[in-house]
Protein backbone atom coordinates (compact mmCIF):
# COMPACT_ATOMS: atom_id res chain seq x y z
CA UNK A 1 0.00 0.00 0.00
CA UNK A 2 2.66 2.34 0.80
CA UNK A 3 4.70 1.50 -2.41
CA UNK A 4 1.46 2.77 -4.09
CA UNK A 5 1.05 5.80 -2.28
CA UNK A 6 4.84 6.80 -3.33
CA UNK A 7 4.46 5.61 -6.92
CA UNK A 8 1.27 8.12 -6.98
CA UNK A 9 2.68 10.97 -5.20
CA UNK A 10 6.72 10.59 -4.48
CA UNK A 11 9.41 8.82 -2.52
CA UNK A 12 8.20 11.09 0.64
CA UNK A 13 4.50 10.36 0.73
CA UNK A 14 2.87 8.58 3.54
CA UNK A 15 -0.03 6.49 4.37
CA UNK A 16 -0.62 9.19 7.08
CA UNK A 17 -0.86 11.43 4.56
CA UNK A 18 -4.22 10.21 2.91
CA UNK A 19 -6.09 10.09 6.24
CA UNK A 20 -7.80 11.91 8.53
CA UNK A 21 -8.27 8.98 11.03
CA UNK A 22 -6.48 5.70 11.68
CA UNK A 23 -7.86 3.21 14.52
CA UNK A 24 -7.00 -0.32 15.59
CA UNK A 25 -6.72 -3.05 18.17
CA UNK A 26 -3.77 -5.28 19.76
CA UNK A 27 -1.71 -5.27 16.34
CA UNK A 28 -3.65 -2.73 14.58
CA UNK A 29 -3.06 0.02 17.25
CA UNK A 30 0.71 -0.88 17.18
CA UNK A 31 0.69 -0.41 13.67
CA UNK A 32 -1.66 2.18 14.05
CA UNK A 33 0.54 4.70 16.44
CA UNK A 34 3.94 3.54 14.48
CA UNK A 35 2.73 5.10 11.35
CA UNK A 36 0.78 7.94 12.28
CA UNK A 37 2.37 9.28 15.60
CA UNK A 38 4.76 12.34 14.39
CA UNK A 39 8.47 12.57 14.72
CA UNK A 40 8.71 16.04 15.87
CA UNK A 41 6.20 19.19 16.12
CA UNK A 42 7.96 20.68 13.47
CA UNK A 43 7.49 17.42 10.83
CA UNK A 44 4.58 16.25 10.25
CA UNK A 45 6.12 13.08 9.00
CA UNK A 46 5.38 9.71 11.06
CA UNK A 47 8.20 8.48 13.32
CA UNK A 48 8.24 4.89 10.88
CA UNK A 49 7.60 4.10 7.58
CA UNK A 50 5.83 1.05 6.66
CA UNK A 51 9.15 -0.81 6.01
CA UNK A 52 10.13 0.45 9.63
CA UNK A 53 6.86 -1.35 11.25
CA UNK A 54 7.47 -4.42 9.31
CA UNK A 55 11.45 -4.23 10.40
CA UNK A 56 9.92 -4.11 14.06
CA UNK A 57 7.38 -6.55 14.22
CA UNK A 58 9.87 -9.49 12.29
CA UNK A 59 12.24 -8.90 14.98
CA UNK A 60 9.76 -8.26 18.07
CA UNK A 61 6.36 -9.89 17.30
CA UNK A 62 7.55 -13.09 19.20
CA UNK A 63 7.72 -11.15 22.81
CA UNK A 64 4.75 -8.60 21.84
CA UNK A 65 2.80 -11.54 21.29
CA UNK A 66 4.23 -14.68 22.61
CA UNK A 67 2.75 -18.12 21.54
CA UNK A 68 0.30 -19.04 24.86
CA UNK A 69 -0.80 -22.63 23.59
CA UNK A 70 -3.97 -23.30 21.69
CA UNK A 71 -6.38 -20.08 20.17
CA UNK A 72 -9.46 -20.71 18.10
CA UNK A 73 -7.50 -17.86 15.60
CA UNK A 74 -4.27 -19.37 15.80
CA UNK A 75 -5.26 -20.73 12.53
CA UNK A 76 -5.37 -17.42 11.22
CA UNK A 77 -2.22 -15.76 9.63
CA UNK A 78 -3.10 -12.06 10.10
CA UNK A 79 -0.98 -10.61 12.49
CA UNK A 80 1.97 -12.14 11.23
CA UNK A 81 4.68 -10.32 10.00
CA UNK A 82 4.73 -11.70 6.76
CA UNK A 83 1.29 -10.73 5.84
CA UNK A 84 2.33 -7.42 7.62
CA UNK A 85 4.53 -6.91 5.26
CA UNK A 86 2.54 -8.07 1.62
CA UNK A 87 -0.41 -5.81 3.35
CA UNK A 88 1.41 -2.59 4.06
CA UNK A 89 4.83 -2.31 1.58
Amino acid sequence: MNDCVQRLDGPEARLVDYFDLVAGTSTGGLITAMLTAPKDDSNKKPVCTAKDVVQFYLWYSAQIFPHTGYSPLSHFQYSSPLHIQTTLI
